[in-house]
């Protein structure tokens, strides 16, 4: 039998991610990092939510440095 404990999903709409996610598992975000992480923890268990536009964000930033 296959247990998880945690399971990460990267997401495209952090804001739309959570308001679905705390419905679906009616709980509260229980971790949040910036706009980068959002966690909620159940019975030893883990959902995070990583937000690939913060990634980009501050890929696009660094690259418009190097390039000034």
């Amino acid at each position: 039998m296959l247990n998880l404990a945690s399971t990460y999903l990267i997401v495209k709409d952090i804001e739309k991610s959570i308001i679905f996610y705390e419905a679906l598992l009616e709980m509260e975000v229980s971790v949040q990092r910036f706009d980068r992480w959002e966690q909620l923890n159940f019975n030893g268990n883990c959902i995070a939510l990583s937000n690939s536009k913060y990634d980009e964000k501050r890929i696009k930033l660094r690259n418009n440095k190097y390039c000034l």
